[in-house]
């Protein structure tokens, strides 16, 4: 506060008296004790700005009981406040001095609890759905696959479907017990990770300010104690795959079907390849003179690029897709029918129409064929167990191991794919596969 003289105490103080009142200095208020008038007159470069260029104001004068230290604060111009208002508030910061508390911090910190109302009221707003769309970019900004940051938000938008409206501070334990148990109730693994999404969600809304409090997707002390046992992540998932056995017959009767999603099984089974990698395949991952599918690294689990050798059953269809018409690199080998990919459910449901046996473990999945590869070539085919390891481009080995592994074995793997082709094709015995040693 701006130091001023002192005038000598006004005699009364009325709305006459205070507007003559023109010399500059610090008038006080005979009814009020420390209530003070401050005369300014506006100078250049000062922000001062009433008729005249004089400039009248309520400052209440004090001795902080905490500092000891002699105050003044402002209560605002006489324009705005009136005299009995300004007294008021005066009064009350006296109260407070004899109160040992300070007027001025009393009143920062009421006008800090207002703005943080203002806050929480604010942030008592937003929705869960306008969390998960300002949250989920930057979680999945360092994936490098495109169907990991597809599938994170795909998930989320499901819970946004149950209490995407609701605000983010107002979701519990009962919503999200209530939205995940049919889930658990079928897809455990399905839940558990959808669970842990909705928390990572739901912690960064805290960390914005958005809620507080614990967390209501948490599992430790909390979900589990209202879900299902949550699923084992350490025992092993297995898929009820085809034995190879009867992969032959299959084979035939896959080929009866005319349609570019039983083709894409087919390629599926011959290539011993993931589903999606089947979905996103393009005519230029493809090298017909080399018979070679370079996966990308954005299409892999692993992020790494992936080389899968072509046997001449896979070759064989391949080449009377390619004679079916012309094909620009950027169009997809098996498109659905806008040209674009297939239905996720696609090969599935070529299984399902096609009445495929029952496992012990269930119905077989497109999944399992990777099971009925890998079986093949290790106990019939009698490969190396890396190199099967290598052809479904899983990682072998410790760390360690893998840092000094550099190879792919691709020229092992060639005469193995096109071991796998025939057999697929059932132009090959068991017997005469010739073991094959990385």
């Amino acid at each position: 506060m701006k130091k001023s003289a002192k005038r000598p105490p006004l005699k009364k103080l009325t709305v006459m008296t205070l507007a003559a009142l023109t010399d500059e200095g610090l008038y006080c208020d005979p009814e009020t004790t420390g209530l003070y008038v401050q005369v300014t007159h506006k100078r250049k470069g000062t922000e001062y700005s009433a008729e005249n260029g004089i400039t009248r104001s309520w400052v209440y004068r004090f001795r902080s009981p905490i500092t000891g230290k002699s105050r003044g604060m402002g209560l605002g111009p006489c324009a705005c406040v009136t005299i009995s208002e300004a007294r008021e508030q005066a009064r009350f910061a006296r109260k407070l001095v004899v109160g040992r508390d300070d007027p001025i911090e009393y009143r920062n910190a009421d006008q800090q609890a207002k703005i943080q109302a203002v806050i929480r009221e604010q942030a008592s707003r937003v929705t869960f759905r306008q969390c998960v769309e300002q949250a989920v970019p930057g979680m999945v900004a360092k994936s490098r696959n495109e169907k990991h940051q597809r599938q994170f938000k795909d998930s989320l938008l499901k819970a946004c479907e149950s209490f995407g409206g609701v605000s983010v501070a107002a979701i519990d334990s009962q919503m999200i017990t209530k939205f995940l148990t049919p889930i658990w109730n079928t897809t455990p693994t399905t839940a558990d990770r959808l669970r842990n999404r909705i928390e990572r969600v739901l912690d960064w809304a805290k960390a914005k300010g958005f809620r507080a409090g614990e967390n209501p997707a948490a599992w430790k002390g909390n979900l589990e104690h209202m879900l299902f046992s949550k699923p084992d992540k350490k025992k092993q998932r297995h898929y009820p795959a085809l034995p190879y056995a009867d992969l032959s017959a299959f084979m035939v009767q896959l080929r009866e079907r005319n349609n570019t999603i039983s083709r894409a099984l087919e390629f599926c089974i011959l290539t011993g390849s993931r589903s999606d990698q089947i979905r996103d395949v393009k005519w230029a991952d493809i090298d017909l003179s080399k018979r070679r599918w370079i996966i990308p690294a954005e299409d892999m689990k692993s992020g790494v690029t992936h080389t899968v050798p072509l046997s001449n059953a896979a070759m064989s269809l391949l080449d009377a897709l390619y004679q079916s018409g012309p094909h620009h690199p950027d169009d997809y080998v098996f498109p659905g029918t806008t040209g674009k990919r297939f239905s996720e459910s696609g090969l599935l449901d070529t299984l399902h129409a096609m009445k495929v046996p029952v496992t012990p473990l269930g119905p077989v999945t497109v999944h399992g064929f990777r099971t009925t590869f890998a079986d093949w070539g290790r106990e019939r085919g009698k490969f190396q167990p890396d190199m099967v390891e290598h052809a479904l481009a899983h990682s072998v080995g410790t760390k360690v191991a893998q840092a000094y592994t550099r190879g792919t074995y691709l020229e092992a793997r060639t005469m193995m794919m096109e071991a796998w082709g025939s057999y697929c094709d059932g132009t090959l015995e068991a017997d005469n596969v010739a073991p094959l040693h990385a």
